[in-house]
């Protein structure tokens, strides 16, 4: 609402056509600067034209009928690039850049195919060492079990048991809470080892 009141804010309903509306997103548009920002700025956009759509359906309606029909207002189509997939040279050259907790860290991103969000909460309480089992909750608290093998094994173990308590396996900087950024690290090694593509 913050965008579409500004400029639909004082026009009324029988004003708004197509015309209009497609200067407005070709505006917007022009305000999503970043790259990495594009289908979040894409999908902001999809929700403002969808509560346009939505004010021109009630102006249409017949309690209201302050326009005979409500304008057809489609979505936008954005595509992700496919992502840049780096090579095994590529990682292994970056988790040398990192100390031995970082390592495990991303080790386990990378071996284990933990998103962020399960690699800030998981907690040792979730690593099964006797059965080589994780398990964590993702997307929709859908919990899976995910096996690991020696290598991970290993430097899971030598983690715990420098570790002073049981709970996150890897907490924040300050020993108290959740991590909130896991990209910075990333980005540090990947600069370090020379690589372009993070």
């Amino acid at each position: 609402m913050g965008h579409v009141l500004p400029y639909f804010g004082n026009l009324g309903p029988s004003t708004i056509t197509q015309i209009i509306v497609n200067d407005y997103i070709k505006r917007r548009k022009k305000e999503i600067t970043s790259p990495s920002a594009k289908a979040q700025g894409i999908r902001a956009i999809d929700l403002e034209l969808l509560c346009l759509s939505a004010m021109l359906k009630w102006a249409a309606g017949p309690d209201v009928l302050m326009i005979p029909e409500a304008p057809h207002i489609g979505r936008l189509i954005y595509r992700r690039p496919i992502p840049q997939v780096l090579t095994r040279e590529e990682v292994e050259a970056i988790l040398a850049q990192m100390p031995d907790a970082l390592r495990t860290r991303y080790l386990l991103m990378y071996r284990a195919g933990l998103r962020k969000d399960e690699i800030v909460t998981l907690e040792w309480k979730d690593i099964n060492f006797e059965r080589s089992e994780i398990r964590v909750t993702g997307k929709g608290d859908r919990e899976r079990v995910i096996p690991f093998g020696n290598t991970l094994a290993l430097v899971l173990t030598v983690l715990h048991a420098a570790r002073k308590d049981d709970g996150l396996v890897f907490p924040s900087r300050s020993g108290h809470g959740k991590l909130t950024d896991i990209r910075k690290a990333l980005r540090t090694a990947a600069r370090r080892a020379g690589s372009q593509s993070l």
